[in-house]
C-alpha cells in the first residue's frame, strides 16, 4: 500500500459523496444482497470510514454472478473508499474500471479523469498518463495542466510528434487568450521539434521564447540559426552583431572582435572603438593567449577613430553637390563616432534624395532603424519600428533581412511583466 495522491483524492471524493449512485441505482437492477452493503458502503464513505467502508464493498462483491451494472456501482464504491484509505493501487484500478464501463456522463468523468492523469504523473506512469489525458481531452476537458501533464508524458514515453501537437495547441490557447506561455512548455516544444528535424518550427518557437521570455540565450541562438542559413548576406554579418549587442547578449570575446574588425573594415572607427572598449570593460577581450591581439585591435580602433573624428567638423556642411550614397556614409560616420543627432539627420538627407540602387537604400534604411532603435530617446525608438516592419519585406534583395528586421521588432517589443 503506498501513500494516495492528492490529486485523486481530491478529484474522485466530491463525485462519490454525492446522490449519483443512488440516482443510479434507480434506473438498473440492483440486487438486495448487493444493495443493502453498497448502500451501508456509501454512508461510511460519507461519514468519512473508509476502511469500514472498503469491508462493506467487500461484503457486496462476496455476491456471485454480479451483472455489469453492479461491478460499476462497486467500482466507484471501492475507488471512493480506497482513496479515503489510501490505498493507491485499488482506488486507481476501481476508478479505471468505473471509466471504461461507459456508464459515467463527460460531467461526471472529468473530475475522476483529473486524479488519475495527476496520480499518473505522481508515479511517472506515461502510458496511463496518455490514456487518461486523451481521454480527458476526448471528453472535452480543457485545464491546461492535464494538457501539459499529456504533451511531457508523450515527450518522455517517445511519440515526439505526439507531444509536438499538445504543446502546440496548449501554446496557441494561452496566446489566444491573452497568457504568457510557459518557458518550459516553450522549450519542451522547441526540443521536439529538434527531435524531428523541423527546423522552421524550431526558429518559430525560438521566437516565441524571445517573444514572451528574452533571455541572452534565446538570442545567441535564434542569431546564430540566422547567421548560418546557406543564403545569409554576408554585408549583414555586422548587423546581425548590432542586434546581439543591443539585446544585450554578446558574451564571447571573438564576437567583440568581430564586431570591430567589420566596422573598422566598413570605415565606422568609433563603433569599432566603442565595441572593443565595451569588450574590455566587461572582461571579455584582454586576458588569454589572445590577449595581445585584443590590444591591437584597441589600439588600431582608437588611432582610427581619433583620425576620423579630426576629419569630421563639429557642424556637417555636406557639399550641395552630395549624393545620397556620400550622405548616408557621412552619417554613419557621425552617428557612430558618438555625434547620433547629426548622423541621423545625414542619413535621412541621404535616403530622402534618392539614386540609391535596391540593395544600397535597403542598408541605409536598416542603419537609420538601427540608429534610431538604440538612441536615447523613446520618440525614435518608436520611429525605428516602422522602417523595421517596412524592411521586412522591402529588403532590396538582401537574403535574412527580413528576418532581421522581424527580430529587431522582438527586441524594441518586449513582454510587459507576467500576464
Amino acid at each position: 500500500m503506498s501513500r494516495l495522491s492528492p490529486f485523486l483524492r481530491r478529484a474522485a471524493l466530491p463525485l462519490l459523496l454525492t446522490a449519483a449512485v443512488v440516482a443510479a441505482w434507480a434506473q438498473d437492477t440492483l440486487r438486495p444482497a448487493i444493495a443493502t452493503p453498497a448502500l451501508a458502503a456509501q454512508q461510511l464513505l460519507a461519514a468519512g470510514q473508509f476502511r469500514q467502508a472498503l469491508a462493506k464493498v467487500a461484503e457486496a462483491e462476496a455476491v456471485a454472478d454480479r451483472t455489469p451494472f453492479e461491478n460499476f456501482v462497486l467500482d466507484q464504491l471501492r475507488g471512493g473508499a480506497a482513496a479515503g484509505a489510501g490505498d493507491n493501487e485499488v482506488a486507481v484500478r476501481s476508478f479505471e474500471a468505473a471509466l471504461r464501463s461507459g456508464r459515467l456522463s463527460a460531467a461526471d468523468s472529468l473530475p475522476i479523469i483529473e486524479g488519475l492523469v495527476g496520480t499518473s504523473v505522481r508515479l511517472k506512469d506515461h502510458s496511463r498518463t496518455i490514456e487518461w489525458g486523451r481521454r480527458y481531452v476526448k471528453e472535452g476537458g480543457s485545464k491546461p495542466q492535464i494538457r501539459r501533464a499529456l504533451a511531457n508524458a508523450l515527450a518522455q514515453s517517445g511519440d515526439t510528434a505526439g507531444a509536438v501537437t499538445e504543446l502546440q495547441a496548449l501554446i496557441a490557447a494561452d496566446e489566444q487568450a491573452g497568457r504568457k506561455p510557459g518557458e518550459d512548455l516553450l522549450r519542451l516544444l522547441g526540443a521536439s521539434q529538434l527531435k524531428l528535424a523541423d527546423n522552421a518550427g524550431h526558429l518559430q518557437t525560438l521566437e516565441r521564447l524571445l517573444r514572451h521570455h528574452p533571455k541572452p540565450a534565446y538570442w545567441r541562438d535564434r542569431i546564430s540559426a540566422l547567421q548560418s542559413q546557406p543564403s545569409f548576406d554576408s554585408v549583414l554579418l555586422v548587423d546581425s552583431y548590432r542586434l546581439l549587442r543591443a539585446a544585450g547578449a554578446l558574451e564571447e570575446g571573438a564576437e567583440f572582435v568581430s564586431i570591430g574588425e567589420l566596422a573598422l573594415l566598413a570605415g565606422l572607427p568609433g563603433e569599432a572603438q566603442a565595441v572593443v572598449d565595451a569588450g574590455f570593460a566587461a572582461g571579455k577581450l584582454g586576458a588569454g593567449a589572445d590577449a595581445a591581439k585584443h590590444q591591437n585591435l584597441r589600439e588600431r580602433a582608437a588611432r582610427a577613430a581619433a583620425a576620423d573624428a579630426r576629419q569630421l567638423p563639429a557642424v556637417p556642411a555636406p557639399p550641395a553637390s552630395a549624393d545620397g550614397r556620400s550622405l548616408v556614409s557621412l552619417g554613419l560616420a557621425y552617428a557612430t563616432s558618438g555625434r547620433a543627432d547629426a548622423g541621423i539627420t545625414l542619413l535621412e538627407q541621404g535616403i530622402a534624395k534618392g539614386g540609391l540602387p535596391p540593395r544600397d537604400l535597403a542598408l541605409a534604411r536598416l542603419r537609420l532603424a538601427w540608429l534610431l532603435a538604440t538612441s536615447a530617446t523613446a520618440e525614435r525608438t518608436a520611429q525605428a519600428k516602422p522602417l523595421f516592419a517596412d524592411l521586412q519585406t522591402a529588403n532590396g534583395g538582401l537574403s535574412g533581412l527580413g528576418d532581421l528586421a522581424r527580430l529587431w521588432l522582438l527586441h524594441l517589443d518586449p513582454p510587459v511583466g507576467p500576464r
